[in-house]
């Protein structure tokens, strides 16, 4: 439901915040399966734990307002992602995009857009 608020509203005001949730939603969720793999199981059921309550109890009007601060705090993502990132291949596409993610969100913001 929320990919398809996403997609309804990306050329809406604020479509932007709505694909940044989504896309940072997905993200977790392919981080959150790669960590079944590279860290240890406790870790990666933090993980899994911590990233269920924003899906259970979804706004009514944003299926992801706010998730972006909820799954921020999940750090075996980061733990993955530092794993992944050995490789100089995945180091550079990880650089790029978040060096991207952060150009969108001080867009965003210079433009007056919601950014929660």
């Amino acid at each position: 439901k929320g990919v398809e608020q996403a997609w309804d509203y990306v050329l809406s005001y604020p479509g932007g915040v709505y694909v940044f949730e989504a896309a940072a939603m997905i993200g977790c969720l392919a981080l959150a399966i790669l960590s079944l793999f590279q860290v240890s199981l406790p870790l990666s059921s933090f993980l899994w734990i911590g990233f269920i309550p924003p899906l259970l109890a979804p706004y009514p009007g944003r299926m992801f307002m706010s998730c972006l601060r909820f799954i921020s705090i999940l750090f075996p993502a980061f733990l993955t992602l530092a794993k992944l990132a050995k490789q100089k291949s995945i180091d550079d596409a990880l650089r790029l995009i978040f060096a991207a993610s952060y150009g969108l969100a001080l867009t965003m913001y210079v433009c007056g857009q919601l950014m929660f």
